[in-house]
């Protein structure tokens, strides 16, 4: 769009429309500007009632995620955004999109239930990180009981295992899990795909005390790798607090035995670790033994 002449840096002599007009500005700061008026105007009742239609014009119009946001941000600020519209926006074919209505739809902590059915249902199935990226980030702005479903679809998706920054934001959601409902916080762990979370899980719940829940969740696993994550959490959680010779829960016994016969050699490993924790007298000699052994 071309910008009226007789405005100048004044953009709050122009009209409402030709305020949608500049929203595609190439220069970004009349966009940003141009929004801005728009929602003051809003705010204080002076809007005028087509820019509602002009803006959802504009976003059907435009072809590219970048200048539909533009619409979607305007349309938001003013008011004309409301959750029924946001949520079709779910199912649209711009990963960006869809995040942004992920976005707003969990401001406020104000997401309904039929938003929070679709987030558990993109978490488990949208194939962008785009979107999981903003889905994991909605999970702060949920009541943590509200939380659950999404989380466990998150933490399900194994491509994201290696990701930089999808693990440590499903994180900052699912922390306060685990004092809330230790037990549940735990099964989740044990059937994640994200090894880290699986042992920050672990390593979580020795804080909160959970000792004898850890081992019984180890103990219950079948996965060699779910139990290899909670035993480096549970090392690590032990370690941080100090507990050396703290002590071994009541499931220890059983689990010791299964560990200790395992092929895995990580897995051995690293319950030697937690058994010199607890003050295992054996685990102590067999380390003790592989020091002063010359060739080891």
């Amino acid at each position: 769009p071309i910008l009226p002449g007789r405005a100048g840096l004044n953009l709050a002599s122009l009209s409402d429309s030709e305020l949608v007009g500049l929203l595609n500005h190439r220069n970004d700061w009349y966009s940003r500007r141009a929004r801005l008026i728009l929602q003051q105007r809003a705010a204080t009742g002076r809007l005028d009632p087509t820019v509602s239609a002009q803006l959802w014009d504009m976003f059907h119009r435009e072809k590219s995620a970048a200048t539909q946001l533009r619409a979607v941000w305007a349309l938001h600020v003013t008011g004309n955004l409301p959750a029924e519209r946001l949520l079709t926006l779910l199912d649209h074919s711009e990963p960006y999109v869809r995040g942004w209505a992920v976005q707003l739809l969990g401001e406020d902590q104000a997401a309904g239930a039929e938003a929070r059915r679709k987030f558990a249902s993109l978490a488990a199935s949208d194939p962008s990180p785009i979107v999981r990226l903003y889905l994991a980030s909605a999970l702060q702005r949920l009541p943590l009981d509200q939380r659950w479903s999404i989380a466990q679809n998150l933490m399900a998706r194994s491509e994201d295992a290696s990701d930089h920054n999808l693990p440590k934001l499903i994180w900052s959601g699912i922390e306060p899990l685990v004092p809330a409902d230790p037990a549940r916080a735990l099964r989740l762990s044990a059937g994640s795909s994200l090894p880290q979370l699986t042992q920050w899980l672990a390593r979580r719940a020795v804080s909160a005390g959970q000792l004898e829940l850890i081992a019984q969740t180890i103990l219950d696993s079948t996965s060699a790798t779910a139990q290899l994550a909670l035993l480096e959490g549970l090392r690590d959680g032990l370690a941080a607090l100090g507990r050396r010779a703290a002590g071994a829960p009541p499931a220890w016994s059983a689990l010791n035995d299964r560990i200790a016969a395992a092929s895995e050699a990580r897995l051995r490993e690293t319950l030697t670790q937690v058994n010199q924790l607890f003050g295992d007298a054996r685990a102590l000699a067999s380390q003790r033994a592989v020091a002063q052994d010359a060739t080891a």
